[in-house]
C-alpha cells in the first residue's frame, strides 16, 4: 500500500512593514540560539549540566535589561531555539554515546 501525499504550494507575498517584522523575529531568534548555544558550551565546559528550560528561564531574565527588543516580537521567536538547541544537544550526546561522533 502507497501513501498518497497532497501538497499546497502558497506563495507570500509581504509588504515592507511584514518584511521589516520578518527580519526582526529571524534576528532575534538568531540571538536566543547564539545565546543558548555559548551559554551551553561555557556550562559544559564548567562542568555544569544544563537544560534548555533552565537556560530559556536565565534569557527570559536578561530580556527586559540586555535584550528589550525582543518585544517587538512574538513571544516564540524566543522561545523555540531553545527547544532546537536542546533537540541539538540530545542527538549530539546520543550520536557521541553510540560512537558516531
Amino acid at each position: 500500500m502507497s501513501a498518497i501525499s497532497i501538497t499546497h504550494k502558497i506563495a507570500l507575498k509581504p509588504n515592507n512593514k511584514h518584511i521589516t517584522y520578518f527580519k526582526k523575529a529571524f534576528g532575534c531568534a538568531r540571538l536566543a540560539y547564539n545565546w543558548g548555544l555559548a551559554k551551553w558550551k561555557e556550562n559544559y565546559q564548567l562542568g555544569i549540566k544544563t537544560n534548555h528550560l533552565q537556560l530559556k528561564k536565565e534569557f527570559n531574565a536578561l530580556k527586559k535589561s540586555q535584550f528589550n527588543f525582543v518585544y517587538e516580537v512574538t513571544k516564540y521567536a524566543t522561545q523555540q531555539p531553545f527547544i532546537h538547541l536542546n533537540l541539538a544537544f540530545n542527538k549530539f550526546f546520543r550520536d557521541l554515546k553510540k560512537g558516531l561522533v
